[in-house]
């Protein structure tokens, strides 16, 4: 894979409501039809896309999962496994 010179960088503190990060995720989306083939890494997002990347004992829901993974996965983007 070639990289261009340019890669943007977004650093998000999530909102901690179902209906502020649909908000967000459609501002993602928006962003990801305007860099077009840039590379761009997105990171600090207060939400899992599944129970692996959790080690604690509070269930979480799991439509907001789904509502993240399917946001990452319209913007094209992919997630960093995290170990630690």
């Amino acid at each position: 894979m070639s990289w261009s010179s340019e890669v943007c960088c977004f650093f998000v503190y999530t909102k901690c409501t179902t209906t502020e990060r649909r908000g967000l995720w459609n501002d993602l989306l928006n962003i990801s039809g305007n860099l077009g083939s840039k590379p761009w890494i997105v990171g600090g997002f207060n939400v899992i896309t599944s129970e692996d990347e959790y080690l604690g004992r509070t269930p979480h829901d799991r439509a907001v999962m789904n509502d993240f993974a399917e946001c990452i996965s319209n913007c094209g983007l992919k997630t960093i496994a995290v170990s630690g």
